[in-house]
């Protein structure tokens, strides 16, 4: 049977996966943006939700059932639900929110609001008097004084 338009096209042992067959890009869905639930369900050993993305189209989300057992994951059962996304607006400015929405950054940003920008560094490297340069690319690099704020960044051609 066809599927039909704008129906999430990932069965459940998909989303169970270690390895994802597809993820939506950061236009699907955008950062910091709420997402309507519009079906939760059990299915015995997790929770798939369906959410409404900005543009109105649906898309599946999983939480394993270890994850809604930990303790540690904190929060209440509706916030463990979600999984990794976010139950609440992170501990951000209004311009580091901002930012993060459009994919920017900017001196002073925070390491969390960075994080959210461009993901996790490839490596990290002590820059002196407590700063560190977080390398994301061969060609992207971001330093940060000691207080964890950005300073600078360089783009590295690669002539």
């Amino acid at each position: 049977m066809p599927r039909r338009p704008n129906q999430p096209d990932s069965t459940l042992d998909e989303l169970r996966g270690d390895e994802f067959s597809k993820r939506l890009s950061a236009i699907e869905m955008p950062l910091l943006q709420p997402l309507e639930i519009l079906e939760a369900k059990y299915t015995g050993d997790g929770i798939v939700l369906k959410v409404k993305l900005p543009n109105g189209n649906p898309a599946l989300a999983y939480t394993d059932g270890d994850w809604l057992r930990e303790r540690d994951a904190g929060g209440d059962l509706p916030t463990r639900m979600c999984g990794r996304l976010l139950a609440e607006m992170p501990k951000l400015t209004n311009r580091e929110i901002e930012a993060v929405k459009h994919g920017t950054i900017f001196k002073g940003m925070t390491e969390d609001a960075l994080y959210d920008v461009l993901g996790f560094p490839k490596t990290k490297n002590d820059w002196g008097d407590g700063g560190e340069q977080l390398v994301f690319t061969d060609t992207f690099i971001v330093y940060l004084d000691s207080a964890s704020k950005v300073v600078n960044w360089q783009e590295l051609n690669q002539d």
